[in-house]
């Protein structure tokens, strides 16, 4: 009889890093008190291209406490929550809320810091900021253990912009933490149509497919994985666990091995290593320490 290993664990994208990127888009959003710019009609003879008006006092100002509330969260997340309540109270809308919940995410007030990026996306008039702040409030509820709630913020970021295959990934990231295997395999399945060859996809419905007992399915999405990545930790760790429950032991002990190896401080060797010694695979000395 064999033992379940360990399952891979998801890729969870850290949401201060995430967020630099949606942070430029906030400082350049029309709806977050930033410069508008102005439709222009075509001509028949393209000129060059008009600049946009440059920002008002107001809205300069606003992008400075923006980015000073931002710089503060790397440095001080305690100031900087405190200066983001205070911008919140003057009506600082979503930059300010957004501010606050990255704060709160350094902080570890996780439940705090999901329900104030939903409000930020609130204050969002343009679709795809909502989106992509209910994305990041999807993947604090999973970090705080709310997956349904979870699965909420992804669905409704989905709800704003279709189709996104990361925010799918993340809302099957949230249905296989509450055990739904094969609603994780089919929202898979659906990234996979629209971003065939996307490695997290196929090592994650490698993942889904073994829990249900599809050994040959699951085989097949963690091999096109790593034809795609040769060497991801997470599908070596996953191409393990099926060679265990396959009866390849040796197989097994090799791919958590090179987790080890290619990934050392990584959650997948955190999960490799625990494989190993759970089934009794003793690492040798070619594997590093803890």
């Amino acid at each position: 009889m064999h033992t379940a290993p360990q399952a891979p664990p998801a890729r969870r994208r850290l949401i201060p890093v995430l967020a630099l990127a949606t942070l430029a888009a906030l400082a350049l959003a029309p709806d977050l008190a930033l410069a508008k710019t102005t439709r222009v009609e075509a001509t028949a003879k393209p000129a060059t291209p008009p600049r946009p008006p440059a920002p008002t006092a107001t809205e300069a100002e606003a992008a400075r406490s923006y980015q000073a509330c931002l710089a503060a969260v790397r440095t001080n997340a305690t100031t900087a929550l405190s200066q983001a309540e205070a911008w919140v109270r003057a009506g600082g809308g979503a930059p300010a809320d957004h501010c606050a919940g990255l704060a709160l995410v350094e902080l570890g007030r996780l439940p705090q810091a999901a329900a104030r990026l939903e409000a930020a996306a609130s204050h969002a008039k343009r679709p795809d900021l909502g989106a992509d702040l209910l994305d990041q409030a999807g993947n604090v509820w999973l970090m705080e253990g709310s997956f349904n709630k979870a699965y909420e913020a992804f669905t409704r970021s989905l709800a704003l912009r279709p189709n996104q295959p990361q925010v799918m990934v993340d809302r099957a990231r949230a249905l296989g933490a509450q055990d739904d295997w094969e609603g994780a395999a089919a929202e898979l399945g659906k990234v996979l149509k629209l971003a065939p060859g996307n490695v997290e996809a196929h090592s994650l419905r490698a993942g889904a497919r073994r829990r249900l007992g599809d050994l040959g399915g699951a085989r097949a999405d963690v091999e096109a994985a790593l034809g795609a990545m040769p060497g991801d930790p997470d599908a070596l760790l996953e191409r393990g666990a099926i060679r265990h429950l396959a009866g390849d032991d040796p197989g097994a002990r090799t791919d958590w091995i090179d987790v080890l190896k290619k990934a050392p401080e990584s959650p997948a060797a955190e999960a490799a290593r625990a494989n190993i010694e759970a089934l009794g695979l003793k690492p040798q000395a070619d594997a590093p320490a803890p």
